[in-house]
Protein backbone atom coordinates (compact mmCIF):
# COMPACT_ATOMS: atom_id res chain seq x y z
CA UNK A 1 0.00 0.00 0.00
CA UNK A 2 1.41 3.37 -0.96
CA UNK A 3 0.75 6.56 0.92
CA UNK A 4 1.29 10.13 -0.18
CA UNK A 5 3.41 12.09 2.26
CA UNK A 6 3.45 15.86 2.54
CA UNK A 7 6.47 17.65 3.91
CA UNK A 8 5.01 20.62 5.69
CA UNK A 9 6.10 23.59 7.73
CA UNK A 10 4.11 25.23 10.51
CA UNK A 11 3.77 28.93 9.77
CA UNK A 12 4.48 29.72 13.43
CA UNK A 13 8.00 28.30 13.14
CA UNK A 14 9.53 30.82 10.75
CA UNK A 15 11.58 32.49 13.44
CA UNK A 16 13.91 29.48 13.20
CA UNK A 17 14.92 30.68 9.71
CA UNK A 18 16.09 34.02 11.07
CA UNK A 19 13.17 35.99 9.64
CA UNK A 20 12.28 39.27 11.25
CA UNK A 21 9.85 38.58 14.06
CA UNK A 22 7.03 38.25 13.74
CA UNK A 23 7.16 37.11 10.14
CA UNK A 24 3.91 37.79 8.32
CA UNK A 25 1.98 35.05 6.56
CA UNK A 26 3.01 35.99 3.01
CA UNK A 27 6.71 36.04 3.93
CA UNK A 28 6.35 32.72 5.75
CA UNK A 29 4.61 31.04 2.81
CA UNK A 30 7.25 32.27 0.36
CA UNK A 31 10.01 30.88 2.59
CA UNK A 32 8.22 27.52 2.90
CA UNK A 33 7.89 27.30 -0.89
CA UNK A 34 11.51 28.36 -1.43
CA UNK A 35 12.69 25.62 0.93
CA UNK A 36 10.76 23.06 -1.12
CA UNK A 37 7.93 22.28 1.27
CA UNK A 38 4.79 21.02 -0.42
CA UNK A 39 2.46 21.50 2.51
CA UNK A 40 1.92 24.08 5.19
CA UNK A 41 0.35 23.95 8.63
CA UNK A 42 -1.38 27.26 9.10
CA UNK A 43 -1.21 29.12 12.40
CA UNK A 44 -4.63 30.41 13.42
CA UNK A 45 -2.94 33.17 15.40
CA UNK A 46 -0.19 35.81 15.15
CA UNK A 47 -2.03 37.51 12.30
CA UNK A 48 -1.58 34.46 10.10
CA UNK A 49 -4.82 32.60 9.32
CA UNK A 50 -7.35 33.86 11.82
CA UNK A 51 -11.09 33.74 11.43
CA UNK A 52 -11.17 37.55 11.72
CA UNK A 53 -8.54 38.14 9.06
CA UNK A 54 -10.14 35.65 6.67
CA UNK A 55 -13.76 36.27 7.57
CA UNK A 56 -14.86 37.20 4.03
CA UNK A 57 -15.12 34.66 1.19
CA UNK A 58 -12.98 36.86 -1.09
CA UNK A 59 -10.14 36.87 1.43
CA UNK A 60 -10.36 33.08 1.72
CA UNK A 61 -10.27 32.69 -2.06
CA UNK A 62 -7.22 34.98 -2.26
CA UNK A 63 -5.42 32.93 0.39
CA UNK A 64 -6.28 29.71 -1.42
CA UNK A 65 -4.96 31.18 -4.68
CA UNK A 66 -1.73 32.31 -2.99
CA UNK A 67 -1.20 28.81 -1.59
CA UNK A 68 -1.86 27.27 -5.02
CA UNK A 69 0.51 29.71 -6.73
CA UNK A 70 3.26 28.75 -4.28
CA UNK A 71 2.58 25.01 -4.63
CA UNK A 72 1.62 24.67 -0.97
CA UNK A 73 -1.23 22.50 0.25
CA UNK A 74 -2.80 23.60 3.54
CA UNK A 75 -2.59 20.37 5.56
CA UNK A 76 -3.58 21.59 9.01
CA UNK A 77 -5.09 24.60 10.75
CA UNK A 78 -3.87 25.31 14.29
CA UNK A 79 -5.99 27.96 15.97
CA UNK A 80 -4.75 29.45 19.20
CA UNK A 81 -7.27 28.40 21.82
CA UNK A 82 -8.03 31.93 22.97
CA UNK A 83 -8.06 34.40 20.08
CA UNK A 84 -10.89 36.92 20.35
CA UNK A 85 -12.11 35.12 23.45
CA UNK A 86 -8.93 35.94 25.33
CA UNK A 87 -9.77 36.80 28.91
CA UNK A 88 -12.33 34.02 29.28
CA UNK A 89 -11.36 31.05 31.41
CA UNK A 90 -10.08 28.11 29.34
CA UNK A 91 -13.10 26.01 28.40
CA UNK A 92 -12.20 22.99 30.52
CA UNK A 93 -12.09 25.13 33.67
CA UNK A 94 -15.52 26.72 33.45
CA UNK A 95 -19.12 25.66 33.99
CA UNK A 96 -20.30 29.03 32.69
CA UNK A 97 -22.61 28.16 29.77
CA UNK A 98 -22.19 31.56 28.16
CA UNK A 99 -18.38 31.23 28.19
CA UNK A 100 -18.58 27.69 26.79
CA UNK A 101 -20.96 28.91 24.05
CA UNK A 102 -18.47 31.66 23.12
CA UNK A 103 -15.69 29.06 22.90
CA UNK A 104 -17.92 26.77 20.80
CA UNK A 105 -18.74 29.62 18.41
CA UNK A 106 -15.11 30.60 18.09
CA UNK A 107 -14.11 27.05 17.14
CA UNK A 108 -17.05 26.88 14.69
CA UNK A 109 -15.62 29.90 12.85
CA UNK A 110 -12.35 28.03 12.37
CA UNK A 111 -14.14 24.92 11.10
CA UNK A 112 -15.82 27.12 8.47
CA UNK A 113 -12.44 28.52 7.52
CA UNK A 114 -10.95 25.01 7.32
CA UNK A 115 -13.83 23.85 5.11
CA UNK A 116 -13.42 26.79 2.74
CA UNK A 117 -9.67 26.18 2.44
CA UNK A 118 -10.03 22.40 2.03
CA UNK A 119 -8.08 21.69 5.21
CA UNK A 120 -8.55 18.13 6.46
CA UNK A 121 -7.00 18.45 9.95
CA UNK A 122 -7.39 20.87 12.82
CA UNK A 123 -5.17 20.92 15.87
CA UNK A 124 -6.98 21.45 19.17
CA UNK A 125 -5.32 22.93 22.23
CA UNK A 126 -7.25 23.70 25.43
CA UNK A 127 -5.19 26.81 26.14
CA UNK A 128 -4.33 25.73 29.64
CA UNK A 129 -1.03 25.54 31.42
CA UNK A 130 -0.60 23.07 34.23
CA UNK A 131 -0.77 22.13 36.89
CA UNK A 132 -4.45 22.68 37.49
CA UNK A 133 -5.31 25.51 39.89
CA UNK A 134 -5.83 24.61 43.54
CA UNK A 135 -9.37 23.63 44.38
CA UNK A 136 -10.21 22.45 40.85
CA UNK A 137 -11.69 18.98 40.63
CA UNK A 138 -9.46 16.92 38.32
CA UNK A 139 -12.20 14.50 37.21
CA UNK A 140 -14.66 17.29 36.49
CA UNK A 141 -12.17 19.26 34.39
CA UNK A 142 -11.10 16.07 32.60
CA UNK A 143 -14.74 15.28 31.76
CA UNK A 144 -15.29 18.82 30.42
CA UNK A 145 -12.15 18.58 28.31
CA UNK A 146 -13.10 15.20 26.86
CA UNK A 147 -16.65 16.44 26.22
CA UNK A 148 -15.45 19.53 24.37
CA UNK A 149 -12.96 17.52 22.35
CA UNK A 150 -15.77 15.11 21.42
CA UNK A 151 -18.03 17.97 20.29
CA UNK A 152 -15.21 19.45 18.23
CA UNK A 153 -14.39 16.05 16.70
CA UNK A 154 -18.04 15.63 15.69
CA UNK A 155 -18.14 19.12 14.23
CA UNK A 156 -14.96 18.43 12.28
CA UNK A 157 -16.25 15.08 11.02
CA UNK A 158 -19.26 16.91 9.60
CA UNK A 159 -16.97 18.77 7.18
CA UNK A 160 -14.41 15.97 6.67
CA UNK A 161 -11.86 17.51 9.03
CA UNK A 162 -10.05 15.33 11.57
CA UNK A 163 -9.45 16.87 14.96
CA UNK A 164 -6.10 16.15 16.56
CA UNK A 165 -4.92 16.89 20.08
CA UNK A 166 -1.78 18.93 20.53
CA UNK A 167 0.48 17.33 23.08
CA UNK A 168 2.52 20.22 24.34
CA UNK A 169 4.61 20.46 27.45
CA UNK A 170 3.08 22.40 30.28
CA UNK A 171 -0.51 21.27 29.72
CA UNK A 172 -2.17 19.42 32.58
CA UNK A 173 -3.69 16.68 30.39
CA UNK A 174 -1.17 15.23 27.97
CA UNK A 175 -2.22 11.64 27.83
CA UNK A 176 -4.60 9.71 25.58
CA UNK A 177 -6.49 8.09 28.46
CA UNK A 178 -6.78 8.16 32.20
CA UNK A 179 -4.20 6.06 33.95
Amino acid sequence: MSRQVKVSLGTWSTSSFGLERPADLEQTLKVAAAFGFDGVELAGFADHVTSDRYEQPAARRALSAMLDDLGLEPVLLAPAPHGRIDGLPPWPLTDDREAVALHDGWWAEFFGLAADLGIKRMRIDPGMRGPLPYGVDYDRVWDRLVGMFGRLAEQGAGIGCSVVWEVESGQPFNKPARS
